[in-house]
């Protein structure tokens, strides 16, 4: 089932955690981020998802430690590092032992990685005060844990509590190399962005990004995901449900703008990773849509057909036809855009937007009839062969196989135990 999670923001006090043994589950820690094998539900990454959401909470300022995520620039956790005790100190030393001859930052990386497939493989972690899930009631306000919407085609379902190995995942990130930053950092904010995005978690995307840009902000590759984040925020399916969720007690939606903000952020991040990276057709075609959207149609015109220029691949260049019919038929060339959209269908024969677009094009030449048969191939389809016929139905979740691609060449380095 597909997820919408926009985030909520919520007046909480503190978690306390309850003192526990830390020694042992340290070295817990330490055994399951060297023997856990990338991208497997093993037993290693089994030790991890059997913590429960308290558990979390507790050990993430000793994980912090451990790895030395620095504090700088980093109120909250300079204040979690002011709370591990003297004998907590000694347990971290003690656990460092067990590290073995690996690498430092091989660890790390490993840790982020163990993390990573904690969050995406295992379910989340067990916590003792489920969040209401009726929009009239009220949340339990005595935990500082981030809260998601849960959704489903605009309705409301549910809450649900953020899932804390992504942020631990981060911490790991954090304590890697600044100056030259860790090339290993670029790659995981790009592959997990593209996921989050793709599977519309966006309250997770949203931080994942927030923290992206303090870390590694001029990756085309992330500013590419995240300019799709936003683009899809401004998207109608979004902005209405925004528009017609009651806030629930005590919280209200945050993070999300009005479609025009989120079409300029997208701009923006857009206009960065072409500057950076020429060669990114996909991104050049997505700003070519974003300006048009802001009724700068001859300017994403011309982007669009750049694009079109730069790439063979048959989605992308049914995109570039699709976007460049509808920029012409606003601007009154409706041959132009008539050719677009016949461009489009030799792609997609089926595709329902192209037909559309083709007999609006032909309808604005005065060719009433002509219009009609050419829209008639859309209106007597079957509903069930329908499904699959036209990639602009996926356009904000077309990135699947890239998701998946990415994860797995960010997994390769650690399909094996660590030593």
């Amino acid at each position: 089932m597909r997820v919408l999670a926009l985030m909520l923001s919520l007046l909480a006090t503190p978690h306390q955690p309850q003192v526990r043994q830390s020694a042992p589950v340290l070295l817990d820690w330490i055994v399951a981020v060297r023997e856990h094998r990338a991208g497997e539900s093993d037993k290693a990454l089994s030790t991890i998802t059997a913590w429960t959401y308290d558990d979390l909470e507790e050990m993430r300022p000793l994980l912090e430690t451990l790895v030395d995520a620095p504090t700088k620039n980093n109120p909250q956790r300079a204040r979690r590092r002011s709370r591990v005790t003297a004998g907590e100190m000694e347990a971290v030393r003690e656990a460092l032992k067990f590290r073995g001859v690996m690498d430092f930052d091989t660890f790390r990386r490993r840790a982020a990685i163990l993390h990573t497939d904690a969050a995406l493989l295992g379910d989340p972690p067990l916590v003792t005060r489920q969040p209401t899930t009726d929009p009239r009631g009220a949340l339990p306000l005595n935990s500082g844990r981030r809260v998601n919407v849960r959704s489903f085609d605009g309705r409301f379902e549910g809450l649900e509590y953020s899932n804390p190995h992504w942020d631990l995942a981060m911490d790991m990130l954090d304590a890697l190399p600044a100056s030259p930053r860790d090339p290993f950092v670029g790659q995981w904010y790009a592959a997990i962005g593209t996921h989050l995005v793709q599977s519309r978690r966006f309250a997770d995307a949203l931080i994942h990004f927030e923290r992206a840009r303090a870390l590694v902000p001029d990756d085309p590759r992330v500013l590419y995901a995240e300019a799709r984040l936003h683009e899809t925020l401004a998207s109608p399916r979004i902005q209405n449900f925004i528009r017609v969720t009651t806030p629930i007690n005590g919280m209200s939606i945050r993070g999300v703008g009005s479609s025009g903000a989120e079409w300029r952020r997208a701009e923006a991040l857009l206009q960065k990773a072409v500057a950076v990276d020429p060669t990114l057709v996909a991104a050049r075609l997505r700003l070519g849509r974003v300006v048009m959207r802001q009724q700068r149609w001859d300017e994403g015109l011309r982007l669009v057909q750049q694009a079109l220029s730069e790439t063979q691949d048959p989605t992308l260049s049914y995109y570039a036809s699709l976007f460049a019919g509808d920029a012409e038929l606003a601007l009154g060339s409706a041959d132009d855009a008539k050719r677009s959209y016949e461009r489009a269908l030799s792609l997609f024969p089926d595709s329902q937007s192209a037909r559309l677009g083709l007999a609006a094009a032909i309808s604005a030449a005065g060719e009433r009839e002509d219009a009609i048969t050419a829209i008639l191939p859309t209106l007597t389809k079957a509903p069930e062969k329908r499904a699959d016929d036209d990639p602009w139905w996926i356009y904000h979740d077309s990135n699947l196989d890239e998701a998946e691609a990415e994860l797995t060449r960010l997994r390769a380095p650690f399909t094996g135990p660590g030593r």
